[in-house]
């Protein structure tokens, strides 16, 4: 009796932990989305073309890919005869491939690695939180700021990973401030290892790095008139050039995708920047109009709280300065590095509503200032439940509002859910074209299917969609090209899509096989 009476005692103690007692409630969030079933999913929903690139890049490692030359299922390369890709860093995606040979290939292993990956990230936003409010409910505030933003949390549990370099910034920034308590080089090296993981993934999230650096310049240029500044770096060369390695490292990386993408015309994910002074006005219009639309639908938060945090913006740049001067200035910084960002891939912004989520970290610095200055000047109203009540409210709406906007998003009357679950089920074929005796490297004609890659991932074939200019030629046109470019089948998810063609079993060849809606063709030379 006493063994156990001691063992639960250990047990409630553990439990009681703030980081542990963190963890179950990030849990618990995730089964209000309904992470537990969503993990189980195909690409499907917003952004399938997207994610089914990214799902596809694991494929083909898990197939033996090489890691330094990333590869889709489309021939689009070289003149629509290679199936290279060029995208950000692959390392997420080089270690799923290793989960599928451990574990056999299913989606699960993607989702639950970018979520695990989420959930540390945010357990470390956590843990730098309560070294500035010093308050648990506060801390907790923060890491909720991220996890209630729709974007987050739906390309958390997904394939594309702007969720996950986000979450290695925010452990960089733990790192960064373990080096501001104690001054220590370990600290300032394993946070500069997270940024340069985060800036290889996606360059976007290196704006709190950016940020950082430009707070280390002002103390530097304000430390020659003012004696008096508090100093936060070292400025000797090893920091300043781990620093620049950071940058340095990432630059080679993009500068070698770029020159990879030059030789492989036409690659899947081509790197390059979109800003806003290259596009036509009416293009301009659109995507600010696509922004305006997400705004006000809560897309990338709730509608209320972005508008509440305008004016809080406001205030803390009039008198949040006295606060922490770091955090007031990483708060400027870090606004005019996402405007700066958002105009480079302006025309991105159209139909790429993911590429906001680094933008998150503005958010979460800002209250972060605004708790600072509370706790310094009204340490009553800090410590009272009448402003600890209210957040809590606050919290448990924004968390509401996020479980809306993931049952939305995956109601099976939601358009995106609709056009994507039908492609699923034309194309998810992949055990019965084996059972025909169709090699996963046998080049197919996949249609109807405008995509560059999806039907081709779910049936985890090489081959040709009717992506681009081919989706507006006639049937016999799109055959005769695939022809010449040495396609052997063609899968027809659909009759309907062609039911104006009267010929439509001449054209397309012998009949091999069908399963459900869709019908095999060997095509005839």
């Amino acid at each position: 009796m006493h063994s156990l009476t001691k063992f639960l005692k250990r047990l409630w103690n553990f439990f009681k932990k703030p980081q542990v007692l963190f963890l179950i409630i990030l849990l618990v969030c995730g089964l209000l989305y309904n992470y537990h079933r969503i993990m189980f999913y195909k690409p499907i929903g917003i952004h399938q073309w997207r994610s089914s690139v990214s799902a596809a890049i694991a494929l083909n490692y898990y197939h033996g890919g090489n890691f330094l030359r990333s590869q889709t299922n489309s021939l689009l390369a070289d003149d629509r005869t290679s199936d290279v890709s060029v995208v950000e860093f692959p390392v997420i995606y080089y270690f799923v491939s290793i989960l599928y040979r451990i574990f056999g290939f299913h989606e699960f292993w993607f989702r639950i690695t970018q979520v695990i990956l989420g959930f540390i990230g945010l357990l470390y936003l956590f843990k730098v939180s309560h070294y500035y409010t010093k308050d648990w409910l506060y801390a907790f505030f923060l890491p909720c700021i991220v996890f209630t933003s729709p974007i987050y949390v739906f390309y958390l549990n997904n394939f594309i990973p702007d969720s996950v370099a986000l979450s290695f910034s925010f452990i960089g920034f733990f790192f960064f401030t373990r080096y501001i308590e104690g001054r220590s080089y370990k600290m300032w090296m394993i946070s500069m290892g997270f940024f340069l993981l985060a800036g290889l993934i996606k360059t976007s999230s290196l704006m709190l790095y950016f940020g950082i650096g430009g707070v280390a310049l002002i103390e530097l240029v304000y430390s020659r008139f003012n004696k008096y500044e508090d100093k936060l770096f070292q400025f000797n060369w090893k920091y300043i050039l781990s620093y620049l390695g950071v940058l340095v490292l990432i630059v080679i990386w993009y500068g070698y995708a770029r020159i990879y993408s030059n030789m492989h015309p036409r690659s899947v994910s081509e790197i390059e920047i979109r800003p806003i002074w290259i596009l036509s006005e009416e293009t301009v219009g659109l995507v600010v109009n696509n922004i305006k639309m997400w705004f006000r639908n809560g897309h990338y938060h709730s509608r209320i709280f972005l508008v509440f945090s305008l004016p809080v913006f406001g205030i803390l740049l009039l008198v949040g300065k006295n606060a922490n001067r770091m955090l007031y200035r990483l708060s400027i910084l870090l606004f005019i590095g996402g405007f700066i960002f958002t105009m480079l891939f302006f025309r991105s912004m159209r139909n790429h509503d993911y590429y906001q989520i680094n933008n998150l970290m503005f958010l979460v610095i800002i209250y972060l200032l605004l708790f600072a200055l509370i706790r310094d000047t009204v340490p009553q109203l800090y410590r009272s439940a009448w402003l600890k009540i209210p957040l809590l409210v606050a919290m448990i709406l924004l968390v509401g509002n996020a479980r809306n906007y993931m049952i939305k998003s995956y109601d099976e009357n939601n358009p995106y859910m609709v056009h994507s679950s039908g492609l699923i089920e034309m194309f998810d074929v992949e055990p019965y074209l084996r059972s025909l005796g169709i090699e996963r490297t046998d080049r197919v004609f996949c249609t109807p299917d405008r995509s560059v890659n999806i039907s081709l991932y779910f049936c985890d074939q090489k081959g040709y969609t009717d992506f681009d200019s081919i989706g507006r030629w006639p049937l016999e046109k799109k055959i005769a090209y695939m022809k010449d470019h040495k396609a052997e089948y063609v899968i027809l998810g659909s009759r309907s899509y062609y039911e104006d063609v009267d010929n439509l079993d001449e054209i397309l060849g012998e009949k091999i096989g069908q399963t459900g809606s869709t019908e095999i063709f060997r095509l005839i030379y």
